[in-house]
């Protein structure tokens, strides 16, 4: 993910860090043009201070812009998987909403974590996330897409993911996508065993999903794609064994008509 400098801590020509520079620098070069009157300095020295000061600033710059970089994608990304992280879902689910266009949204959790940790160790429950993370940055959300944007997958915490998906406005085409991943997961295999002598385990996801469209309030909408992905884990625990399942929320007659 690319990463954005923050505006409080962004130091360019047009930002006030950097116009504070900018008015030392002016006060520093009349001192030298004074000091150059008063025949204490040669206009050479003048010159080669000037070109000196200039290069250490033009270094200073290049490594703070560096350093904030790097730093603002630090913040933006999981530690333990890798992938984006809350804040970074954050900043991008707030540029999607300000397109005032649809896009689809799926809340993805773990099935059978805390047993995970419980039995293996929270080791194993790092190794499940990781996968996890692995192969939901890995699938192909979609196969055929005519929307240019990205798709953005996010872990927001725990055993909580996420993916945002520009263009998606069909929840026949949400639905598809979550099955796709509900396949991706179905052939993987897992040791969740230190030593690796147990027999692999398919990690199972619940998921709930949903269009959001322009307009809707982002607090109620989240809360019923997270109602959704609760009755998809009521779901996969209906029969003998736990199951992967998706609930994907069907548009509202007013949601149709706008």
């Amino acid at each position: 993910m690319k990463a954005t400098f923050p505006e409080h801590q962004t130091t360019t020509p047009e930002s006030p860090n950097w116009r504070a520079i900018e008015t030392a620098n002016k006060w520093w070069i009349k001192q030298l043009l004074r000091e150059m009157q008063q025949g204490r300095r040669t206009f050479d020295e003048v010159v080669a201070q000037i070109a000196r000061k200039g290069t250490a600033l033009a270094r200073l710059y290049s490594m703070t812009a560096s350093h904030l970089g790097r730093a603002e994608q630090e913040a933006q990304t999981d530690a333990l998987t890798g992938i984006p992280n809350r804040a970074a879902f954050e900043k991008r689910r707030e540029q999607l909403v300000a397109q005032e266009r649809p896009f689809g949204f799926l809340i993805m959790d773990l099935n059978g974590f805390k047993q995970i940790n419980d039995t293996y160790g929270h080791d194993a429950g790092d190794k499940a996330l990781n996968a996890t993370a692995a192969t939901l940055i890995g699938t192909n959300l979609r196969l055929e897409r005519e929307d240019s944007e990205a798709d953005f997958v996010a872990r927001l915490g725990g055993d909580e993911f996420v993916a945002l998906l520009p263009g998606v406005s069909d929840p026949d085409q949400l639905n598809s996508i979550a099955q796709r991943i509900m396949e991706e997961f179905s052939d993987k295999s897992l040791s969740l065993a230190e030593d690796g002598s147990e027999e692999g385990t398919t990690i199972k996801l619940s998921i709930g999903g949903a269009i959001y469209q322009k307009g809707q309030n982002w607090v109620d909408f989240s809360h019923q794609v997270d109602g959704a992905m609760y009755k998809a884990k009521e779901q996969s625990k209906s029969g003998p064994e736990v199951t992967t399942q998706a609930v994907i929320l069907p548009l509202t007659r007013e949601e149709v008509a706008a």
